[in-house]
């Protein structure tokens, strides 16, 4: 863990985490729905679908799953929100800056301590509406049901949706962690 100190020499090294928070916490935008008062959905930036500068993140965050629906794209933005706050842990205790190396590090223990976590839906309506937004949510029910063989339908549906979720936690560490290594290279959001 690098401290913060008047080194010049320092405050070259690494991924300044104050600027990485900044810019995984803007890589997704919060907005509510017109017809629902208090219910809220998430949008890639418009910066990431209209700047060709962007077209590199895009591409990593398509290829690792993200897709254009709003579970996808909740379950991204939630994992970039954890890695926010666990980081903004170490930022608040005096670290400032991390080397890519140990970022990465960081973000992979999370995952393997599981505090990345995302619960799956519990109310039929939300569980429902999961199934019918993709097609590949019935892979997912496939999957469950030769692996686990559950006895009800509701915990084959919740099981499915659970790892679907987690391999959206795993594709967002990807890029999140694809973020911190190509981040000199991304202009702000």
């Amino acid at each position: 863990m690098l401290e913060n100190t008047e080194n010049e020499e320092t405050d070259d090294l690494g991924i300044d985490l104050q600027a990485y928070m900044k810019f995984i916490n803007s890589v997704f935008v919060q907005k509510e729905r017109e017809n629902k008062k208090g219910s809220y959905y998430y949008i890639l930036h418009e910066k990431i679908y209209m700047d060709k500068m962007y077209r590199e993140l895009y591409d990593e965050l398509t290829d690792n799953g993200l897709k254009h629906d709003d579970f996808t794209r909740e379950w991204f933005a939630s994992c970039f929100e954890q890695i926010k706050t666990k980081i903004k842990d170490y930022y608040d205790d005096g670290t400032f800056k991390m080397e890519f190396d140990e970022l990465s590090n960081f973000i992979d223990k999370m995952r393997d301590d599981e505090e990345l976590s995302i619960e799956s839906d519990v109310y039929w309506s939300d569980l429902l509406e999961w199934i019918s937004v993709s097609n590949e949510s019935i892979e997912f029910l496939d999957e469950v049901l030769k692996e686990e063989k559950p006895t009800e339908f509701f915990a084959l549906v919740q099981s499915a949706q659970s790892h679907e979720i987690d391999e959206s936690i795993g594709n967002a560490i990807i890029v999140a962690k694809w973020i911190a290594e190509n981040f000199d290279d991304l202009p702000s959001l």
